[in-house]
């Protein structure tokens, strides 16, 4: 295809030289690499437009999935919980087996919950700010992580500010940051330890803390712990597996809070 075309103009006639030449055919060639070029980043702006609304939907079908799948995992607890409650006492073995259940069906929880939390992070929307009682929330929190930290044989220690304070957040995904941390203080401190957890005012602000005596993290793996899907040298410590979505999940909770 003729797309233009490119005029030499002088006062008098001439002939062209070979170089002549091959300096009009290099600018011939420099237009059609800048046509090629453009043609080209056409394609890949389309592409990359085709990918964002696959990944979009994905997204709302996986998320879709996550909700849909709580149902089925949440009755499997409520049936445990009626076992356990009712009818004669089980043997060692079979409430062995209903203990790995429990835990089993706590754990596809705790995934899907955080999926669908990250999901929504990711999704861009606004939080949802209300004043949160924070010696409440803290309260709540001790309540919900005790039983595991007395099932590793921890002390769980809550220090909690003076009462009044309260802060513009969204208690549920705080809630969550903060069940996040205790779990992971479980599972890889060693067994008898102490863990603590509190909030401390500063003059216009205030910072939450978790504190405990595991192996830490070492310094090289620092700068990506907080990736989804990144499992440190520690994470399989105690015989405990990480999926690498915890700490992620808990960077952009409180990134969205502006922490």
């Amino acid at each position: 295809f003729i797309l233009g075309s490119f005029c030499a103009v002088c006062h008098e006639p001439r002939n062209w030289t070979d170089r002549d030449l091959r300096i009009m055919q290099l600018l011939a060639d420099s237009v059609m690499t800048e046509v090629r070029l453009r043609d080209s980043n056409s394609v890949i702006i389309d592409t990359l437009h085709e990918m964002e609304t696959i990944q979009v939907e994905r997204d709302r079908i996986m998320r879709s999935l996550f909700h849909d799948l709580r149902t089925p995992a949440a009755a499997i607890l409520s049936c445990l919980e009626l076992m356990e409650g009712d009818g004669p006492p089980l043997d060692e073995s079979r409430q062995e087996l209903l203990e790995i259940i429990r835990c089993s069906g706590d754990q596809l929880m705790e995934m899907m919950d955080g999926l669908l939390n990250l999901g929504r992070l990711e999704s861009g929307r606004p939080l949802t700010k209300e004043p949160v009682d924070i010696p409440a929330l803290l309260q709540k929190v001790y309540h919900t992580a005790q039983p595991l930290a007395s099932g590793g044989n921890h002390d769980l220690v809550v220090h909690y500010p003076p009462k009044g304070v309260r802060l513009p957040a969204d208690e549920s995904l705080l809630r969550r940051v903060l069940l996040n941390l205790l779990s992971n203080a479980v599972k890889y401190c060693p067994s008898g330890s102490q863990i603590s957890f509190g909030f401390e005012e500063r003059e216009e602000e205030g910072e939450f803390r978790v504190q405990d005596n595991g192996p830490g993290i070492p310094d090289h793996e620092k700068s990506e712990i907080f990736e989804g899907g990144y499992s440190g040298a520690n994470a399989s410590h105690g015989g405990q597996e990480s999926f690498g979505l915890g700490l992620d999940f808990c960077k952009k909770a409180v990134l969205a809070h502006g922490g």
